[in-house]
């Protein structure tokens, strides 16, 4: 797994052993989603996904601790097998809209990911957020074989 961060901007790129169909299925398919986006793996997240552009997704995940945290936002751009954007919010927390990229390309093994997440206004919220999609992405990595 690769990072890289900017000053408001964090990047991970995860190769994975998958088709790139399949990877692209487990961003919007609400069923695999759960599959994978899930911070500690304990808690089966409640994910519901209207895929098209202008469409929310609502994920809601539990911390180690069993608090409930929600990311709402909505989809901007989607080219199936190449790209997703979408906007990302915490439901309960203060700080404010960021966007997400997801990038799909096919590699001699199968499909490499890469993550930007952009727009913070805060270092210690970011690099939560960095650590985070690190973990999903290796539970993606895991959920895919």
């Amino acid at each position: 797994m690769t990072n890289s961060n900017s000053e408001n901007s964090i990047s991970v790129i995860k190769k994975l052993n998958a088709p790139i169909e399949r990877v692209f299925a487990h961003f919007t398919d609400p069923d695999l989603l759960a599959l994978w986006h899930n911070p500690n793996q304990v808690h089966t997240p409640e994910i519901s996904v209207d895929l098209q552009v202008g469409g929310a997704y609502r994920f809601e995940m539990k911390d180690m601790e069993s608090k409930t945290h929600v990311a709402v936002g909505t989809y901007i751009e989607i080219i199936p097998n190449e790209k997703l954007v979408f906007s990302w919010q915490w439901e309960d927390g203060p700080h404010p809209e960021t966007q997400v990229t997801v990038l799909f390309k096919t590699n001699d093994s199968g499909t490499e990911v890469e993550l930007i997440h952009e727009g913070f206004t805060d270092q210690e919220v970011m690099g939560h957020h960095n650590q985070g999609w690190n973990g999903l992405l290796g539970n993606l990595e895991k959920e895919l074989g």
